[in-house]
C-alpha cells in the first residue's frame, strides 16, 4: 500500500512540474508571438515609409 502512495505522490509531481513547465512554455511563446508581431509593424511601417519616399523621388 506504501508503494502505491509513494508512486501516486511520484506522478503527481510529475504531473505538477510539467504543468509548470506548459506554463513556462505557453508565456514563452506569447511573447515570441509579440514580438514577432511587432517586427511585422514596424516591416510594414518601413515598406509603406519606402513608397512613399520613393514616389516624391520620383516626382
Amino acid at each position: 500500500m506504501q508503494n502505491v502512495q509513494a508512486q501516486l505522490k511520484q506522478s503527481l509531481m510529475r504531473v505538477y512540474q510539467q504543468e509548470d513547465e506548459i506554463r513556462e512554455l505557453t508565456a514563452g511563446l506569447r511573447a515570441e508571438k509579440a514580438y514577432v508581431e511587432q517586427l511585422q509593424r514596424q516591416l510594414e511601417f518601413t515598406q509603406g515609409n519606402s513608397e512613399k519616399d520613393f514616389l516624391i523621388l520620383a516626382k
